[in-house]
């Protein structure tokens, strides 16, 4: 059976069918189910707003993440994914919908992960950074004024092979590869850097994987 709430919709939004996830989790009986309107799943001040996706879902599909409500009022998101379903050529709408509540507490956590690990980076006197994909992500002040930058402006999103001596240029790729590829920390290793000047100059680094901002980040 389906984890999803599933609905045959009529091409004006008349709730034709439910399956016993859709009664369990919205709280309405399947006989009350049968009396609504799928746009009645949809907070009131959104109502309007979900028209256009109901028009799209009769005509070629759609997928979409949207805010149901359930009888008790309580709000929950999900994803919906809607398709045009012809029986006995007659058109309906074949809605699944998926609690994704899940989903948005894990990025919610990420997120606040991210500020507090930011809020601690910003005050460290150690220069930090995150690359991602071998390229700056993330700068503290620390580490911008090791590399004598002004801003992040100037670093942001350039590789971070740029601001390596080329003495140490195969070591710090191995260490990158490995760092996204297998997910391994590094223990403490000299390099040489470079200033945005070009002057080099002599670092202690440490790496370990690293999710920022969703990505895999190191």
């Amino acid at each position: 059976s389906s984890p999803d709430a599933m609905f045959v919709v009529s091409p004006d939004g008349r709730i034709l069918d439910a399956n016993q996830v859709a009664v369990s989790r919205y709280g309405y009986a399947y006989s009350e189910l049968l009396e609504m309107r799928i746009t009645q799943l949809t907070p009131e001040l959104s109502r309007p707003s979900v028209l256009p996706y109901l028009e799209q879902a009769g005509a070629v599909g759609v997928q979409f993440e949207w805010r149901h409500c359930r009888k008790d009022g309580s709000e929950l998101p999900v994803e919906i994914n809607a398709r045009p379903l012809a029986l006995q050529d007659r058109k309906f709408i074949l809605s699944s919908v998926r609690d994704i509540s899940e989903k948005e507490r894990s990025l919610k956590a990420m997120r606040e992960s991210e500020e507090r690990f930011q809020r601690l980076a910003e005050c460290a006197p150690e220069p930090i950074f995150i690359q991602t994909n071998a390229c700056f992500a993330y700068l503290n002040p620390a580490a911008l004024h090791a590399f004598g930058a002004e801003s992040t402006a100037e670093l942001l999103d350039a590789s971070v092979y740029d601001r390596i001596h080329p003495d140490c240029q195969e070591i710090a790729r191995a260490r990158v590869s490995q760092l996204q590829e297998a997910c391994q920390s590094h223990a403490l290793a000299e390099e040489i850097y470079l200033r945005i000047d070009g002057a080099p100059f002599d670092v202690e680094t440490v790496a370990a994987p690293f999710t920022y901002l969703g990505r895999p980040s190191a």
